[in-house]
């Protein structure tokens, strides 16, 4: 991975686990069931390992590139979003119970469908601003961002380069981790 702001190349320790599903009609075919699950499996995490993205800052400049901060922005602020699509879905699910029933005061209906879809619109636009006013990348978040790096074993690409140096120098080449380095 390259840092957008400071162009540092860096690696970092990606997991991932899938499971795959064999089946066996009338248990006539248990090992090839097996087989097809164990390839199902393998390709799963090949793919899920292909397209992998974990929110990593930079390890030299602590800052997250651009793609990492959208996703980190939406994840803090998902709540808003389902919170405020549950309301609409309710307030339109309850829209054609008042509207049919003729004893409710058409104020009454048109009170509770305001307010339902002025709670949403409420809640989806306090999300749009929460997101346009959180900087992953700010400076009162930057422990944050050093545990994150903590956490997932990040390495730069000199300090990989230094340890496959060593490792030849040692006939231990083959034992390290290849990175592919974009």
């Amino acid at each position: 991975m390259r840092c957008e702001r400071c162009q540092t190349q860096f690696a970092y320790q990606v997991t991932r686990e899938f499971t795959g599903e064999g089946v066996s009609p009338y248990m006539l075919d248990n090992a090839g069931a097996q087989e097809r699950a164990r390839a199902a499996a393998h390709k799963g995490l090949e793919h899920s390992l292909a397209n992998a993205k974990d929110d990593v800052p930079c390890p030299r400049c602590l800052s997250y590139n651009a793609d990492a901060a959208l996703r980190l922005k939406k994840a803090k602020f998902s709540w808003l979003f389902i919170l405020g699509l549950l309301g609409a879905l309710g307030t339109l699910t309850i829209s054609p119970v008042l509207v049919g029933d003729r004893t409710t005061p058409v104020a009454i209906t048109a009170a509770v469908l305001l307010v339902g879809f002025g709670i949403s619109g409420g809640l989806l636009f306090m999300r749009s601003r929460g997101m346009s006013n959180f900087d992953p990348n700010s400076e009162e978040l930057r422990a944050t961002r050093q545990a994150t790096l903590a956490k997932k074993k990040t390495i730069l690409r000199e300090q990989h380069e230094a340890l496959m140096d060593s490792a030849r120098a040692a006939g231990k080449a083959d034992e390290l981790i290849q990175i592919a380095w974009v």
